[in-house]
């Protein structure tokens, strides 16, 4: 079973949708605009949404894309405008598949189960940002396991988008800044389970600069949303992922690339 949230103002199209997927066994949030589904998909953190494009106080496009700054969930735009602009605007906004209105809902339930039950691999991209002995760092929460993971800047590739070009469109979302000194550093693979979902990801491994050196000075950053709330993003010294019962630095593997890389700096250094 899984938990969806249906953003639509029409409450006969609400109830439908809700008697339908109900049905087929997923739990079903229901928001009557836009403003309440960003609260809802805030609050409820579900696994898939469907919103509705023309909407009053926020439209699906507008809280799309503030959705898609604080949760990485597939979104399903629906719409009886059937023309390519209202299409356009779903997918621009983050909505990887768009159903019209009347909804088919064969069509709408083999849309749901391929993207909650994926089986394919995610492509990643993920940006070493450092600051004297600090990195940047995203803090995630598993529920599953008590303890916190951390997660430098990171975001999907897109189909037809260089990794290098995913880093520099995802900082400049997030931050409003660009990247120089872009710098590859590794390729890695990782398998995990996250709130019972699986997820593989290959991920590419960058280091970079901001452009704008005012965010080397803030201890916690803000994203990009319209009210600034902040993101638990903050410098935290790379020392503390070493030892025992140090905090995970997720994707698998990134420490190591890390430590090593630290230490053939620290020897070209007395060698030099």
């Amino acid at each position: 079973m899984a938990k969806l949230l249906v953003v639509d103002d029409d409450t006969i199209i609400q109830k439908i949708m809700q008697q339908r997927l109900q049905g087929q066994g997923h739990q079903v949030l229901l928001a009557r605009n836009g403003d309440e589904g960003v609260k809802l998909a805030r609050s409820e953190r579900p696994d898939l949404i469907i919103i509705d494009l023309w909407m009053p106080v926020l439209n699906g496009s507008v809280a799309t894309r503030k959705i898609k700054q604080f949760l990485d969930i597939p979104v399903i735009g629906m719409t009886g405008d059937d023309s390519v602009e209202a299409m356009q605007m779903m997918m621009e906004a983050g909505c990887v598949e768009v159903v019209y209105k009347p909804v088919d809902f064969i069509s709408l339930d083999a849309k749901i189960n391929a993207l909650i039950y994926p089986s394919m691999i995610r492509p990643r991209v993920i940006c070493i940002f450092r600051h004297q002995g600090n990195i940047l760092v995203r803090k995630h929460k598993n529920p599953k396991v008590q303890a916190p993971f951390y997660r430098p800047i990171w975001g999907n590739i897109k189909f037809g988008e260089y990794s290098r070009d995913a880093i520099l469109r995802e900082v400049w979302q997030q931050f409003g800044t660009s990247v120089v000194n872009l710098r590859y550093l590794a390729t890695l693979e990782d398998i995990l389970r996250f709130n019972e979902r699986a997820s593989h990801e290959i991920v590419q491994v960058y280091e970079g600069e901001f452009v704008n050196k005012n965010l080397y000075q803030s201890f916690t950053l803000p994203n990009m949303e319209d009210n600034w709330e902040l993101f638990s993003v903050a410098w935290k010294p790379f020392a503390d992922f070493s030892g025992k019962n140090a905090p995970l630095l997720s994707p698998d593997g990134l420490l190591e690339v890390l430590q090593l890389q630290l230490r053939r700096s620290g020897s070209a250094q007395r060698d030099s």
